[in-house]
């Protein structure tokens, strides 16, 4: 029950980005489950486009997840842009009046439990990026301005190698989204 709630509140911090006080905790020190949420709400995740992209043609889209926490921290690749089989993880608007999505066209996966090289260890104040093609995966309308934002959690995010590879039941997710980047299609 104290792993339940201990769980509970890792996933609540992260999610509302906020300070945590525990239950009958109030003007202590910190526990270790809130020192543990405090290191992963840590990550940050920028998105950018270059200017002057064409209608046709690839288009890169630049992912950065920075680590501002004090330890590193590893992270499970799935449904991240650091996974070559991706997924639906980014949400992409045609323009201002429309509230649908661009459709995804790239591969779905089912899985099972991940391997240690499916995960990324981010070091402590250090930023990892990759670039990927957005049009592999969506399908573009043309010309226009479109807004791109990154919507996903990450599956599982630990504070020790040690710990991994864990199973699903044992992954301790976070929400991650990005602020919005604008790209104009000419």
């Amino acid at each position: 029950m104290a792993i339940e709630r201990s769980l509970l509140g890792i996933a609540l911090f992260a999610a509302l980005g906020s300070a945590m006080t525990c239950a009958g905790n109030s003007g202590s020190a910190p526990s270790a489950a809130d020192q543990n949420a405090s290191e992963k709400a840590a990550l940050v995740c920028r998105l950018s486009v270059p200017e002057g992209a064409f209608a046709e043609g690839a288009l890169p889209l630049r992912f950065e997840i920075e680590n501002r926490g004090r330890r590193a921290l590893w992270v499970l690749r799935w449904n991240t842009p650091f996974d070559p089989l991706m997924g639906d993880v980014f949400v992409i608007i045609a323009d201002a009046a429309s509230e649908d999505g661009l459709p995804f066209v790239g591969p779905m996966v089912k899985r099972g439990d991940p391997s240690r090289e499916e995960y990324l260890e981010i070091p402590a104040g250090k930023t990892l990026s990759t670039e990927i093609d957005l049009r592999a995966s969506y399908e573009f309308r043309g010309a226009g301005r479109y807004e791109v934002r990154y919507e996903s959690i990450l599956g599982d995010v630990a504070e020790s190698a040690a710990d991994l590879p864990r199973p699903r039941d044992r992954h301790q997710p976070i929400d991650l989204a990005c602020g919005p980047t604008a790209v104009n299609l000419r």
